[in-house]
């Protein structure tokens, strides 16, 4: 479903609004892996809530991922 990873990015962020780490991760994770192309956001988001949940290793690399998708 081509929209699909938007659902994921949105529904992970109003988790992450909510403070529900827990479901905001898993729906980030899949917004990852279902953007594919587009996935820039997606990676920034993840970094994020890596970075509240004090996953400072994964949050550096989700983050660097995202940025780099970015030209300079």
């Amino acid at each position: 479903m081509p929209g699909e990873w938007r659902t994921h990015f949105l529904l992970a962020n109003a988790y992450l609004q909510q403070k529900d780490f827990g479901k905001a991760l898993r729906h980030a994770t899949r917004a990852t892996e279902k953007a594919k192309e587009q996935s820039a956001a997606a990676w920034l988001l993840l970094g994020r809530i890596l970075n509240k949940c004090r996953q400072a290793r994964g949050s550096e690399a989700s983050l660097r991922r995202g940025s780099a998708q970015f030209p300079e």
